[in-house]
């Protein structure tokens, strides 16, 4: 069986990542299901490709 997940690393200001990973917090969600929902949303906005998810 084929494994659906990859890993996707990039550089971030140390600051705005602290802030993000409060807010992130705050609102009780993972800043991976925020960068989840942020790529599903980019990719339909952007009509890149069908999604399988």
């Amino acid at each position: 069986m084929k494994k659906n997940d990859t890993t996707l690393q990039f550089r971030i200001n140390t600051d705005l990542r602290d802030a993000f990973l409060d807010a992130c917090k705050a609102n009780d969600r993972t800043a991976a299901q925020l960068f989840r929902d942020f790529a599903r949303d980019y990719v339909k906005k952007n009509r890149q490709r069908e999604l399988k998810l």
